[in-house]
């Protein structure tokens, strides 16, 4: 069963990919090869970022971004789309008082009700500038100690977001399957994301 499945995996990105990689559409027409770099956030950190001013994505390596995020440093900040995954984060999640002081509220419940908290759809982009190592200066006071910081510089917040089955790591979205909706949300900054190579099929 498990070979079947891969089977028909393999099946799938063929029918998808020319044998030099470029992407087909349902007529044989060509289309490109790279995607919108997406990243899968469990909620409730994917909400908090989105309409709680969360500016930094805490991960236990530093293998999101090539070379600690050295893109960044050639050209400066880059846009990502923002994956709510289909789980949420392990545990009650409880902010510190510090960030509950300065958010207004008087506890964590209090932070997330009334947002969208929808998961295992593209929920919206973040606009990011780094990816800091844990001996990294992060002067933000939602960075947490001994882990690598994405560091995100202002976001946009789908109004409707689109139902999509996440990966684990920076993977490609096509901005030919987004919704009209998203598309006119994202179109003054479609040219300044980060791009990924979708996967070619095994022969």
């Amino acid at each position: 069963r498990k070979y079947r499945k891969a089977q028909l995996i393999n099946d799938f990105i063929k029918e998808m990919f020319d044998y030099n990689g470029t992407q087909k559409t349902k007529n044989n027409s060509l289309i490109t090869t790279k995607g919108m770099a997406t990243l899968s956030i469990r909620q409730p950190a994917a909400s908090l970022i989105l309409y709680r001013g969360k500016d930094v994505e805490n991960r236990n390596h530093g293998r999101i971004f090539a070379k600690n995020g050295k893109t960044f440093q050639d050209d400066g900040p880059k846009w990502i789309l923002i994956h709510a995954g289909q789980s949420r984060q392990k545990g009650e999640q409880r902010l510190s008082q510090d960030i509950l002081q300065s958010l207004g509220f008087k506890d964590t419940s209090a932070v997330l009700e009334g947002i969208d908290r929808t998961r295992g759809s593209i929920v919206g982009a973040g606009l990011i500038s780094a990816q800091l190592r844990p001996t990294d200066l992060c002067e933000s006071m939602w960075a947490s100690e001994r882990e690598y910081r994405i560091i995100i510089d202002t976001v946009i917040a789908f109004s409707k977001p689109q139902p999509f089955k996440g990966r684990l790591g920076l993977f490609p979205v096509a901005w030919n399957i987004l919704s009209g909706d998203i598309q006119k949300e994202l179109q003054h900054v479609k040219d300044a994301f980060v791009m990924r190579l979708f996967p070619k099929p095994k022969h």
